[in-house]
């Protein structure tokens, strides 16, 4: 009896032992594949400016099965349409630490970078050659396949055509705004960025992206957004619009500024819910949801503040009780967030004088607009 323990412990431990050791053969696969040694663009500008002086950012990612550390060195070269040598350059994965100007984000990510200045070299026109290389400690060398390039006496793009309402109302429904790009120098899909400017006594203060809504030919694409009232959020009045189109050179065009109205009404108060009587406790406290709905034409966005003050009739008001739509039940009482009801919870206790306590709910949005007051009652039964 007293060895039987020892040698069942002794069994159950073999058996378990057994087990992970199959459960770890089990879950063995065949190892994952090493990375290739090779080298492959990430970011090069599709055109160099000759005519302006301009900073360009190359980057080419390299792998190697070994890592990071069994890289050598890695370089770029541009050549002109001869195969004549124009510059080279080395990259490097550092950082910026050992490089300042290198243009390289994050070190030891594999990213090799550098960057060079359009007035370095006598660029030719037209097409020129970019290939990538890099390498390893074995001496072994990779490189990219020729990448072309145009350099450019470049000239700005030209806007079209520009879309855009002189109002838009509030509720309105989507409206495009929207703006025709062509690029002047005939190189395809040379224009890089297309946004919506908003200026108002004279500073800007929106600055908005638009989406490639077509491309008409290789040089010309309509580029817009579609916005709604919901466009006017935090925004109420007199506005200055204007678009801008932006190449791959940095060289940019704007449009004549345009005024638009943006409409922005207050918001609502409606709909409050909460027992209209309450027996005041002999001791301690009793609590009570206070809940209402509010709304902004201009969208959930642009509510700011949802509010109610507190008044016994022939009294003096509370301090305003700001309420939630923040899905804590706990803490504010209210059950679902962002669906426009907002909350919270309040306490009754036996100091509270019995009586008709007025309600009074209310809202203000961004630009400082308060809701209409809506007021109801609550009875504390003595």
């Amino acid at each position: 009896m007293i060895q039987l323990f020892p040698k069942l412990l002794l069994a159950c431990v073999s058996v378990l032992l057994v087990a992970v050791l199959w459960s770890c053969e089990e879950k063995m696969g065949p190892a994952e594949a090493l990375p290739d040694f090779a080298i492959e663009p990430v970011n090069v500008p599709a055109v160099i400016n000759r005519s302006k002086a301009t900073r360009y950012v190359i980057q080419f990612r390299v792998s190697h099965p070994e890592g990071p550390a069994a890289v050598d060195s890695v370089w770029a070269e541009f050549a002109d349409p001869a195969g004549g040598s124009l510059l080279r350059l080395g990259l490097y994965d550092d950082g910026a630490a050992l490089h300042p100007e290198d243009g390289d984000v994050v070190a030891r990510d594999g990213v090799y970078s550098n960057s060079f200045s359009s007035q370095q070299v006598s660029w030719p026109a037209g097409p020129v050659s970019l290939v990538a290389g890099a390498l390893d400690a074995a001496g072994q060398r990779v490189s990219t396949t020729p990448l072309t390039l145009n350099a450019v006496d470049n000239r700005p793009p030209h806007l079209l055509q520009v879309e855009a309402p002189d109002t838009l109302p509030a509720g309105s429904p989507p409206v495009l705004f929207a703006t025709t790009v062509v690029d002047s120098n005939g190189v395809p899909e040379d224009v890089q960025l297309v946004q919506l400017l908003g200026f108002q006594n004279g500073s800007l203060v929106f600055q908005l992206p638009l989406s490639l809504l077509e491309r008409q030919s290789a040089l010309q694409a309509r580029y817009g957004q579609a916005f709604d009232s919901t466009f006017a959020a935090r925004r109420q009045g007199d506005f200055q619009l204007q678009f801008l189109a932006v190449d791959r050179s940095g060289d940019s065009a704007r449009s004549q500024l345009q005024p638009i109205f943006l409409e922005n009404t207050p918001p609502r108060v409606f709909q409050p819910a909460f027992r209209d009587t309450i027996q005041r406790p002999g001791s301690g406290a009793d609590t009570l949801s206070v809940r209402i709905r509010a709304t902004d034409r201009q969208g959930p966005e642009d509510l700011d503040r949802v509010q109610f003050v507190v008044e016994l009739v022939g009294g003096n008001p509370s301090a305003p009780v700001q309420m939630f739509d923040d899905g804590d039940v706990q803490a504010n009482g209210d059950p679902v967030a962002g669906d426009g009801q907002y909350s919270r919870i309040v306490s009754i206790t036996a100091q509270n004088q019995p009586g008709t306590y007025l309600l009074h709910f209310s809202a203000r949005d961004r630009v400082g607009q308060w809701s209409e007051t809506l007021t109801d009652t609550l009875v504390v039964l003595p």
